[in-house]
């Protein structure tokens, strides 16, 4: 199991895949080109806005997710009724009736 573990890691690094590695930027400006040429850099743009998007919402979900589990709290956030404020509706998971909740309604001052 060594032999294997050992020819395992010499093949990588022989690949290039020793030492220090390097992770690509998600985008780079590439800037664009000509009318008869191809891409456009909001393209590109759009691609990584929806890329991001979609990474924000995985994360929050996931997040949810471990408070609900770790906490037995369900928090879901809403927008008040001016646009200044937020509600947090607070849940527990051992709540008899789906009404049982809390709420609670902040408004941060801006400066």
């Amino acid at each position: 199991l060594e032999e294997a573990a050992e020819a395992a890691a010499s093949a990588y690094a022989r690949q290039g895949g020793g030492g220090t590695t390097t992770t690509p930027a998600p985008y780079k400006d590439r800037g664009s080109l000509d009318s008869a040429g191809g891409r456009d850099s909001t393209v590109d743009a759009q691609k990584l806005h929806s890329r991001l998007k979609e990474q924000f919402r995985n994360q929050i979900a996931l997040f949810r997710q471990g408070v609900y589990l770790i906490t037995g709290f369900k928090i879901d956030m809403s927008q008040g009724g001016d646009n200044d404020s937020q509600i947090f509706t607070v849940r527990s998971v051992y709540g008899e009736r789906e009404e049982d909740h809390l709420k609670f309604k902040w408004s941060p001052k801006k400066k």
